[in-house]
């Protein structure tokens, strides 16, 4: 029984040498790359979005370079992900981490981290770390900030699905003018029939019966969309408008000139995700209240171009709450709004303004030129 005891304590300690000797000579390669600021490593990865880590069979950190800068790499040596921050996503790394360990396999994944308030995302290679007899004594990880890079696709996917609905809604809407073109004439001939026989109680009975096919000359809606001279804009609005008339929200878009939303004063992109947020907002306030509106005002002038989206609501919302970013909707939901103060903080010409005029929920958008 002692010799068994001996025996496991014996390979115990060999396991720990091993790990110690592994640490030993990270450490001897982390000084060197560190401190020779001119190696082939160090000028590549300098300014690169990507972090270069060793972890031992612990997977606590035995080596890391280029953390992110809410990191320091003294204080997360001889840790693992998940005590120096715990969340969902350290924990999503640290099984990764173990399914290296356990398949011996290589393996990438995208995973998500809360970092100061913000999302960050990381598209994470994990394969095993062995010593000169390929033992695996840890794991090696290359992580690659793509956050930017996720969120610039998300956009893109977004304006296309907008253009998409453009196109569709543009074609329906040229072919419901043709028709209306087309009616309009063969209803003047038949104004003129009765015209020319002094028929007044007949002509007055036939126009009765004509109204119907008027009603495209009551939404104003349809002519002011073309007002604008923007096809990113113009798909977004063609867009919102079809979910809000799903939902049998009453919503007008109003006009006053030809607007040139030109790209020199802000990007389509972002245009369209402030746009986006806005709108979704104001449908949705809009479908709860009793009386269910929603309109868009577009206004220029020779100094500036200005938006005003505004809602019925159910109840009065809290402008404390929503000019500082935030939700009333619960922590899990209404993300849009700080997303456009970040939007916002790249444009010192743009205005934000959010307020309650008697029963409507004001958002407005002033772009100065």
């Amino acid at each position: 029984m002692c010799i068994e005891k001996n025996v496991d304590l014996i390979n115990e300690l060999k396991e720990e040498i091993k790990n110690l000797k592994a640490q030993i000579k990270n450490s001897r390669v982390q000084k060197y790359y560190t401190d020779n600021k001119n190696s082939p490593f160090h000028i590549a990865l300098e300014h690169s979005p990507i972090i270069i880590a060793h972890v031992d069979n612990k997977l606590r950190y035995t080596w890391i370079y280029n953390p992110h800068s809410a990191f320091s790499p003294e204080e997360s040596i001889g840790k693992r992900d998940d005590e120096i921050s715990l969340n969902e996503g350290t924990l999503e790394l640290v099984k990764l981490k173990k399914q290296v360990l356990e398949t011996r396999i290589n393996t990438r994944k995208e995973i998500d981290f809360p970092i100061q308030g913000k999302i960050f995302t990381y598209d994470i290679t994990a394969k095993p770390l062995k010593n000169k007899l390929g033992e695996i004594i840890g794991v090696t990880t290359a992580s690659t900030d793509i956050t930017e890079n996720k969120r610039t696709t998300q956009r893109l996917q977004k304006m296309y699905k907008q253009l998409e609905t453009y196109v569709q809604n543009n074609d329906s809407m040229m072919s419901e003018l043709r028709r209306f073109r087309h009616n309009v004439l063969n209803v003047l001939y038949g104004l003129n029939g009765y015209i020319d026989n002094k028929d007044w109680k007949g002509l007055t009975k036939y126009f009765s019966q004509i109204e119907d096919q008027f009603e495209i000359l009551k939404d104003n809606t349809v002519f002011s969309i073309e007002k604008i001279k923007n096809p990113a804009t113009k798909g977004l609005l063609m867009s919102k408008l079809q979910v809000a008339r799903a939902l049998e929200i009453n919503m007008e878009i109003k006009v006053e000139c030809d607007v040139i939303l030109d790209s020199r004063y802000i990007k389509n992109t972002d245009l369209c995700e402030i746009l986006g947020v806005f709108l979704d907002n104001a449908i949705e306030a809009a479908s709860d209240a009793f009386t269910k509106n929603v309109s868009i005002i577009i206004l220029e002038n020779t100094k500036c171009i200005s938006i005003f989206i505004e809602n019925t609501f159910k109840e009065k919302p809290d402008l404390t709450i929503i000019k500082k970013g935030g939700s009333t909707k619960g922590k899990e939901r209404g993300l849009g709004l700080k997303f456009v103060q970040d939007i916002l903080k790249n444009y010192s010409k743009i205005v934000n303004n959010t307020f309650v005029n008697y029963n409507l929920f004001v958002q407005e958008l002033n772009i100065k030129k």
